[in-house]
């Protein structure tokens, strides 16, 4: 299947008999910039990603039997995890048999995630107390409200609606269908307008300016452009239905 968008970039979609998909390829525009290949490997619960036409080597995946990701190597100098003998970085998981984050492993650094005994996090109620010397606290509805850096507050529902820290102070403003409508960060306000299908189509300031538009496709979490600053870009996916790039109109990414 091949889908041509309106500035001119194509993306050629191809599946096996099972009609998995087996690589994407885009082109058009500025192919230096496109993600233009996805190859799924034969191994259980493997694949790869490679960009064509860029000076770089793919980034490979590697799951377990729960199809948990266990590892990452990117820029790996081969698709196969046998094969590989060299990469930029490794990235790899420990996971209890619930699916919690016991470990994470950056090339050398460790990160460790408490409590645990080894095998399984051990708070009862399966929540992160630290993470290194980082701690974490909750409500007693098990909403996070506070990391080393960040406290956050929420309302009756559970849904957020602030965060301040380092970075500013946010504020974040529900309708009664439970839709973010607005939020306001160190006193700058965005408004956001939506359509009957639950989708952001609009993005407005304070004064009600026009800041953004955006279009949808026919499937679910399916955006095709956005206009901004005067520009349009157009969004395009991988093989999982993930957002991986944008162009402009005259395909440039």
């Amino acid at each position: 299947m091949t889908l041509t968008h309106a500035n001119g970039v194509s993306t050629l979609t191809e599946t096996d008999p099972l009609r998995r998909v087996t690589r994407v390829h885009t082109t058009g525009g500025d192919r230096r910039r496109l993600p233009l290949w996805l190859r799924r490997c034969r191994q259980p619960h493997l694949h790869a990603t490679r960009i064509q036409g860029q000076p770089v080597l793919p980034d490979v995946y590697q799951y377990d039997g729960l199809y948990q990701l266990t590892r990452v190597w990117y820029g790996a100098n081969a698709t196969d995890p046998a094969a590989i003998t060299a990469y930029d970085k490794l990235q790899s998981y420990q996971l209890d048999t619930v699916g919690n984050r016991l470990l994470v492993q950056n090339d050398a650094v460790s990160q460790v995630y408490l409590p645990n005994d080894g095998t399984r996090l051990t708070d009862p109620v399966n929540r992160y107390q630290q993470v290194d010397a980082d701690p974490f606290t909750y409500d007693p509805k098990g909403n996070l409200t506070a990391d080393d850096r960040n406290t956050y507050t929420y309302d009756h529902e559970n849904r957020q609606t602030g965060a301040s820290g380092p970075g500013g102070v946010a504020q974040y403003i529900y309708d009664p269908l439970g839709r973010r409508i607005a939020k306001i960060v160190d006193g700058t306000a965005t408004y956001y307008v939506y359509n009957t299908a639950y989708q952001i189509v609009e993005e407005r300031d304070g004064s009600n300016g026009l800041l953004a538009r955006y279009t949808y496709g026919d499937c679910i979490d399916e955006p095709l452009t956005m206009e901004r600053g005067g520009a349009t870009y157009t969004y395009h996916r991988d093989a999982l239905g993930s957002v991986t790039e944008a162009t402009n109109a005259t395909g440039v990414g």
